[in-house]
């Protein structure tokens, strides 16, 4: 087998590999050998140059050699603070640095103290809230509904709908110093429409979060009938 030739078998099996992987860095590497290495055999190779494969591989490399230099810019040179690392670990993890870096742009913090609101019966939903730091209790009317807690949404089932007019139809109070991040939801709507990626892992996180929440509520509900029936 010629040199020309063993380049070409390399290139097919680069390709192959870069199918394989799942990181997106070293996929677009890859894909960057490949390519060359077809451009050298699709010139060398045939007894003419093919110049319609040479020509695509060659836009093929451009293409990938630029998401690949946004790709390394952002894992390598995107600084995050620890409390910026900690979020992106505990919230968002399957984000890029940049992309997270994005969903803490359009957020604020914001302090409670013990029994200050963040939420009163009738009070307008504009926002989509992250517990951080504390724990916070739910009622409705006068009746303790749920005790939220670190890594708890609250707005998420207003945020997800759509319905951007409603009103709280719970009281939610600081039952000890809480730290809490919020998402206007008209920014945060501009930004997930932008960024696909962004909108899938923010939705499952909402969609683990409700889900978790139900599931508690139908077991507390259950243990409660269990308890009348028994008494």
């Amino acid at each position: 087998m010629d040199l020309i030739n063993f380049i070409g078998q390399i290139s097919c099996v680069l390709f192959t590999v870069a199918y394989l992987v799942k990181d997106i860095i070293w996929l677009r590497a890859i894909s960057i050998i490949g390519s060359v290495g077809f451009v050298i055999f699709n010139y060398y190779f045939p007894p003419k140059p093919i110049w319609l494969a040479i020509h695509w591989n060659s836009i093929w490399v451009l293409i990938h050699s630029i998401h690949l230099f946004i790709l390394i810019t952002e894992k390598f040179f995107v600084q995050f603070s620890q409390v910026e690392r900690e979020l992106h670990d505990s919230l968002l993890p399957t984000l890029s640095a940049a992309e997270f870096k994005k969903v803490l742009s359009c957020s604020t913090w914001r302090n409670l103290r013990k029994g200050d609101f963040i939420l009163k019966e009738k009070d307008p939903l504009c926002s989509l809230m992250y517990i951080h730091k504390g724990s916070m209790n739910v009622f409705h009317g006068q009746k303790k509904a749920d005790v939220l807690k670190e890594g708890d949404f609250i707005g998420q089932l207003t945020f997800v709908t759509g319905e951007f007019d409603s009103v709280s139809s719970s009281a939610v109070v600081a039952l000890e110093d809480v730290r809490i991040l919020l998402w206007s939801y008209e920014e945060l709507h501009k930004l997930i429409d932008k960024y696909v990626s962004i909108r899938v892992a923010l939705l499952s996180v909402l969609a683990v979060n409700m889900s978790g929440k139900l599931s508690a509520c139908f077991l507390n509900c259950k243990a409660k009938r269990f308890l009348e029936e028994s008494g």
